[in-house]
């Protein structure tokens, strides 16, 4: 049921309602998740949705490559007088089209660290 680029076999309503069917005809459904289900994921609106059917659920969270890769390879995504945040972003919405605050990143003007 995984999605891929280019590739959308099943929407996400449709995904929903699969939780939902199996978890009222078979008692329980595992929804496993690559990464924060929460970060992009899809997460939210999957439990919502089984919640409003009367269905108990759980999340293990996970660790979001955002964090995670940057933090195998020793790289701070926030350091101490350099940086005082960092953002996670989307490039494509749920209509795959461009994120609309991707130009008005591109547009502003960032003063340099040095």
């Amino acid at each position: 049921m995984g999605k891929q680029v280019g590739r959308c076999e099943f929407s996400q309503k449709d995904i929903n309602d699969l939780i939902v069917y199996h978890a009222l005809h078979h008692g329980h459904v595992v929804r496993l998740k690559g990464g924060d289900p929460f970060v992009f994921g899809r997460g939210y609106e999957e439990i919502t949705h089984a919640q409003a059917f009367g269905i108990q659920t759980g999340v293990i969270p996970g660790i979001s490559s955002s964090i995670s890769v940057p933090e195998l390879q020793n790289i701070p995504l926030t350091c101490r007088g350099v940086s005082e945040s960092f953002w996670v972003l989307t490039g494509t919405t749920r209509h795959h089209e461009l994120s609309g605050i991707l130009p008005r990143l591109l547009n502003l003007r960032l003063r340099p660290l040095c």
